[in-house]
């Protein structure tokens, strides 16, 4: 089986997050079984620098995947179906629902284009949580009117990353939906792993090494992560590293570490590579994330399994946290509970911490990759298959 993915971000891109990781580890696991020939930019998130060394429009392996690496006028919907139809495919696989270069123009080009009839599987990758529908919500809502009025998306599968997704999915889509719950988490990272008997990390009552990772987007909610910290008594550092997604977003983050008083100290690190983000989450006492709503949360998993107890929102996957001494997911409604939160961080001696540490990471552990994901996420392409075998539509049969 062939299957051809369209992603706005791939690797050797780190700033993207989540979603170049989940394809990544869908390629590692079942690259063997499925030909992945992935249509990707030839720069990461936030940049218009290409990658050094990349070969542009040709095909190469990355990993088990070939990958053809375009510059932003070969990423348009016509040179995109170009492409596609040429690398045969049994199915199309798209990773964003609104993006209009990697999702709608495709699907578009599917109802009216050369793409009719492709066997279609769209990871919409948390865009219909309803907190990421209110932002740019009347374009989103026109999008989706329209959307229905031409039936474009009938007869997708969809993939969700877990029961939270599949709901918000079916709210958007429709109950007749086929929706399909599988995703394959990363396994912990070796470094990870390294690392945590490496830390050079101390925990003393009335001290807090904080981190936030992610994109500085409304998304991830980092304004409100900065004001909840405005009560936290105690010694703070909070290290906020990431891509900013706007000048405008940036500026607001920054506005709002000035008026924080002088005992939280802000440093905005930016983008750094992935094995150095791992090192800074070794190095802290705690992961802050306030997200509106997360696909599946790498960040959040990938800070737990490096030993920091996590203060997250309810909006994600991640739930019931306190119990097991791994963090505190709690309701963006109420602010001072985050305080709170990060109150009770800040004064833990060392014993308390290191036992929430613990927690932490033996929750992340047992939310890692296991033979039930795997099985789910081949269902997931095979159902593709049998739709394209079915109707003879794939572009290998026609």
């Amino acid at each position: 089986m062939r299957v051809a993915v369209i992603a706005p971000h791939y690797l050797p891109g780190t700033r993207a997050g989540g979603p170049v990781r989940s394809i990544a580890s869908l390629v590692e696991t079942l690259g063997d079984e499925i030909e992945f020939f992935i249509l990707t930019h030839d720069h990461d998130f936030g940049t218009s620098e290409p990658y050094p060394g990349v070969v542009r429009g040709q095909p190469v392996k990355v990993g088990k995947a070939s990958v053809v690496y375009l510059s932003e006028e070969d990423f348009r919907p016509k040179a995109l179906e170009a492409r596609i139809l040429a690398s045969e495919p049994d199915a199309l696989y798209l990773n964003s629902f609104f993006h209009p270069l990697a999702s709608i123009g495709p699907v578009l080009r599917r109802k009216f284009g050369g793409l009719h009839g492709l066997p279609l599987l769209i990871a919409p990758r948390g865009e219909f949580a309803e907190e990421a529908l209110r932002i740019k919500g009347r374009k989103k809502s026109g999008y989706l009117a329209f959307a229905r009025m031409l039936s474009l998306y009938r007869d997708v599968i969809w993939q969700a990353s877990s029961e939270f997704e599949a709901a918000d999915i079916h709210r958007v889509v429709g109950r007749e939906a086929k929706v399909r719950i599988a995703h394959l988490p990363p396994s912990l990272p070796q470094e990870a792993e390294k690392a945590q008997g490496e830390s050079r990390r101390e925990k003393s009552a009335g001290s807090l090494q904080l981190i936030f990772v992610g994109r500085f987007a409304p998304m991830k909610n980092v304004e409100f992560a900065l004001s909840v910290l405005a009560g936290v008594e105690g010694k703070v550092r909070f290290e906020l590293v990431g891509p900013k997604e706007t000048e405008e977003y940036w500026r607001l983050c920054q506005d709002a570490a000035r008026r924080l008083p002088p005992n939280v100290q802000v440093e905005f690190a930016g983008a750094v590579p992935h094995d150095e983000v791992l090192r800074r989450l070794n190095d802290s006492h705690a992961f802050l994330l306030p997200t509106r709503g997360e696909n599946f949360g790498h960040g959040i998993l990938e800070a737990m399994s490096c030993g920091c107890p996590v203060v997250i929102s309810q909006n994600t996957q991640w739930r019931d946290l306190a119990p097991r001494r791994a963090g505190w997911d709690l309701p963006l409604s109420a602010p001072g509970q985050f305080t709170l939160a990060l109150q009770r961080l800040a004064d833990m001696e060392s014993e308390e911490w290191l036992e929430w540490s613990r927690g932490a990471q033996e929750y992340a552990r047992g939310r890692t990759l296991d033979a039930d994901a795997v099985e789910a996420t081949r269902r997931l392409f095979l159902d593709a298959a049998r739709v394209a075998s079915a109707g003879g539509r794939g572009a290998r049969q026609r």
